[in-house]
């Protein structure tokens, strides 16, 4: 088995952390590693993910969540053909730390007769893909956190609140 494990500390709250982390449909806007993912996080539900990795074409390959614990981790699995030859475990956990720190824990796990072989020529640029990844969650994650605190006049609360419905408005049609 190979595995390959990131981590990085989010100084942002756990639970908005998982917001981010289990909003798919803005990964494209965010994520350079994972551009895309259909589905319901529930343990059983496919999910078609997109991958991105520096240097290679997108690939879009059918998982099936493992685990899915409300904030804190969400896990799924790749297999090619049968089980034993090549199967993949991805996985973010989220463990909240004192002062409002979140810590990010990524891992990407091959098991099988050919994980050895496939994973040794993929090992490096996964790496940098989880990293990079992890670097673009904790930006939008911090950045998201700090809007959240920052006190606003009555004045700039009711230019937001109207920004809010105008973008609502103009999106409005998506639904």
């Amino acid at each position: 088995m190979r595995v390959f494990r990131t981590e990085t500390n989010i100084q942002a709250p756990a639970d908005l952390v998982w917001g981010i982390l289990t909003d798919f449909r803005s990964f494209e806007r965010w994520n350079p590693f994972i551009r895309q993912i259909r589905g319901q996080i529930s343990v059983g539900s496919p999910l078609d993910v997109t991958l991105a990795m520096r240097g290679r074409a997108k690939v879009t390959q059918r998982h099936v969540v493992l685990r899915a614990d409300d904030q804190r981790e969400l896990r799924w699995r790749y297999r090619i053909c049968l089980p034993g030859l090549y199967d993949v475990q991805h996985g973010c956990r989220l463990d909240p730390m004192p002062n409002g720190v979140t810590r990010l824990r990524h891992s990407h796990a091959l098991r099988g007769t050919m994980a050895d072989l496939l994973g040794r020529r993929s090992e490096a640029a996964m790496t940098e893909a989880m990293i990079e990844m992890n670097t673009a969650l904790k930006m939008r994650a911090e950045r998201a956190h700090r809007a959240s605190t920052v006190q606003l006049s009555p004045a700039e609360q009711a230019e937001q609140s109207e920004r809010t419905t105008r973008l609502n408005s103009a999106l409005s049609w998506q639904n």
